[in-house]
C-alpha cells in the first residue's frame, strides 16, 4: 500500500454567506451577485485544485460556519476552522495544524482565484525541494500562495502589521531575510478584490472559455446589467 501524500493544500476562503463575501466588489455589483461571484470563485479553484490530487482542507471563516459551508459544498473536502485574531494569526495556527497532523509540505492559497494555473500550485512543491519558503507575489502587493517544508516552517512569517495592504509582500520577505530564509517567488498572479479586478480577468481569458469557466458564465449575467469596460 502506498503510503500516504505528505503533502497538502489549504485553501483560505471565507464561508459564502450573503452580505458577508466580497464587499468591495458588493458595494457596486450588490451582495446577490458579490455572493454569485465568490461562489464560482471557489468551485473553479477547487476543480483546478482537483486535478493536481493532493490532499486539500478548506480553512474557513468564521470558525463556526462549517456546517453551512458542508451544506453547500459536500463532497471530498475537508473542513477546518481559521483560529486567530487576525489573518496572519490564522494562516500560522493552519500550518501548525497540517505539520502536527504529519504532513511534511504545505502549501496555502487564497479563494479569490479562479484562474489560478494549477503550475503554479504544483511548482510550489516543486520548489519546496530546496527551498525553505515559496511564496506566489500578488499583484496588489500581497501574496496568494504561501507554503513550507514541515522544517522550516517559521511563524515569525506572519506577524507582519500590514495585512491587507500593499505591504505586506514586502514586508514579509524582509522578515523571511532576517530570519535566514532561503525564499523562492512564483510568478505573479492577480486576485479578484474590485471591479477593476474583473476587468483584468475576462480581458485575460477574451476567447477562452476553459478556464474558470462558473466565474466566465456568473459575469455573462452580471454584465447584462454593469458594464467592466
Amino acid at each position: 500500500m502506498d503510503a500516504p501524500d505528505p503533502r497538502i493544500i489549504m485553501v483560505f476562503a471565507r464561508t459564502p454567506v450573503l452580505g458577508t463575501v466580497k464587499t468591495r466588489l458588493a458595494a457596486t455589483l450588490g451582495d446577490r451577485a458579490a455572493l454569485r461571484l465568490y461562489r464560482c470563485f471557489i468551485l473553479d479553484l477547487l476543480q483546478t485544485l482537483d486535478g493536481l490530487a493532493l490532499p486539500m482542507i478548506i480553512c474557513h471563516t468564521p470558525p463556526n460556519a462549517g456546517p453551512v459551508f458542508r451544506q453547500w459544498l459536500p463532497g471530498r473536502y475537508d473542513l477546518m476552522p481559521q483560529e486567530g485574531l487576525h489573518l496572519g494569526q490564522r494562516m500560522a495556527a493552519a500550518f501548525r495544524h497540517v505539520f502536527a497532523n504529519g504532513y511534511r509540505e504545505a502549501v496555502l492559497i487564497g479563494s479569490d482565484l479562479p484562474d489560478l494555473p494549477a503550475d503554479h500550485v504544483g511548482g510550489a512543491f516543486h520548489q519546496l525541494r530546496t527551498a525553505d519558503a515559496v511564496v506566489g507575489p500578488a499583484a496588489d502587493g500581497g501574496y496568494y500562495l504561501i507554503g513550507f517544508r514541515w522544517d522550516t516552517f517559521c511563524p515569525v512569517l506572519f506577524e507582519s502589521p500590514s495585512w491587507g495592504t500593499h505591504r505586506v509582500l514586502k514586508e514579509t520577505l524582509t522578515i523571511a531575510k532576517a530570519e535566514g530564509l532561503r525564499v523562492t517567488l512564483l510568478a505573479e498572479w492577480t486576485d479578484i478584490d474590485n471591479t477593476a479586478d474583473l476587468a483584468a480577468f475576462l480581458q485575460r481569458h477574451q476567447g477562452n472559455r476553459a478556464v474558470a469557466p462558473r466565474t466566465l458564465a456568473c459575469l455573462d449575467e452580471i454584465k447584462k446589467t454593469y458594464d467592466f469596460n
